[in-house]
Parts: structure tokens; sequence; C-alpha cells
């Protein structure tokens, strides 16, 4: 598959036209595909593994996402949905069907941090270290909201994707996506006010 990824250009600066044209060269040969598995795997693994914490089973569920999308290849329409919502809709499906197989009800987890090399190294060490913290503590109310509103949150701040992006992975359309990120963060301004003040007025002045 390293021998395909020499037929494109540097898969960080692929255009919506080279990726397309790669995605229909892979319906017909699946060598092809390797560009799109080397530029999506990094991101599709951390979004599983902020979900489950665990990186054996990121491991598995990525790889199961990419052969998912690989075998529906032929059913993904071109610039119905971007590639990446839809690798990111079979990630998500992936991990609900994992915990409904194995019958445990587990919310969504989300990692403290982005991908490490976006992390600063300039800041001053113990800042770093209470806002780790802080974000820690908010993640442990964000699991507390509904599984849908987990998704959404994640989807549009800590993968960075628009209103527009999350609403076509998510299947909703953009004005319930919108009310659905309105609600939960007043939901989970709610639950931490409540149940930690503190934490409130940390998060207030930082605002």
């Amino acid at each position: 598959m390293v021998s395909a990824c020499r037929n494109y250009m540097c898969l960080n600066t692929l255009s919506k036209e080279e990726e397309s044209r790669i995605i229909t060269d892979a319906r017909s040969d699946p060598e092809s595909f390797a560009p799109l598995y080397e530029r999506y795997y990094d991101r599709i693994y951390l979004y599983l593994y902020r979900l489950c914490s665990n990186s054996a089973l990121a491991e598995d569920l990525t790889s199961e996402t990419f052969i998912k999308a690989l075998r529906g290849l032929r059913t993904y329409r071109l610039g119905n949905i971007p590639f990446s919502s839809w690798l990111y809709r079979i990630a998500h499906n992936s991990f609900v069907s994992h915990y409904r197989r194995e019958k445990v009800r587990r919310l969504f987890g989300v990692m403290t941090k982005k991908n490490s090399q976006e992390a600063s190294t300039a800041a001053n060490p113990l800042r770093n270290i209470e806002m780790e913290r802080v974000g820690e503590k908010i993640l442990q109310f964000v699991n507390r909201l509904k599984p849908l509103d987990q998704f959404i949150l994640t989807m549009r701040y800590f993968e960075d994707m628009s209103i527009g992006d999350v609403a076509l992975a998510s299947g909703l359309q953009e004005t319930n996506v919108r009310t659905r990120l309105h609600r939960s963060l007043k939901r989970l301004q709610a639950l931490i006010e409540v149940e930690d003040p503190d934490l409130a007025a940390m998060i207030e002045g930082e605002a």
C-alpha cells in the first residue's frame, strides 16, 4: 500500500478534486485506497480513543472503520457529504455497535488533550497542568450528557468541524445541530454550576 501512496501528492495537501479521484480509483482498485487510509488514520484513531480511552480497542475500531469504508465506497456519493464526515459517521457507528454487541452501557469519553503535537510547549508548565486538570473535570461532566449530544460536541469543539459538517456526520439538520449544541452547553453549564462552583468560577474567569 505504501507504493500506492507515491502516485499522489502530499497527503496533507490533497485538494477535493484529488481526493475525489482517489476515491473513484479505489472503487475498482483497493490498493488506491492507501492515501486515504494514511491521511485519515490518525484522526479517526484519536477520535475513537477519545470515545473509549482504550488504545487497543481504538486500534481495532479504527481498522474496522476503514474496512467498512473500503467495502462501502461504492455507496459513498461524492459531493453529498465530505469524505471525512462519512468516515467519522462510520467510526461513530462502529463504536456504538461494539458496545451494543457487548451489552455495555457507556457514555462517550473524550481525551483531555487533542493531538499532543497541538499542545503548546511555550506556556508555563504549571499553568498547562492546571488547565489539563480543568479540562479533565469538564469532560467528566460532558460524559453525563446524552450520547448524541456528546457526539455533536466532540465533532464541533474537539474535531473543529463546521456546523454543516456536523449536521452531515450526525444525520441532523443544521438547525437541529445548533439547537442541540445550545441546549447541551446550557445543560453542561448548569451541571457544573450546581456540582462544582469552583470550576464554574474558573471557567467564567477564562471567558
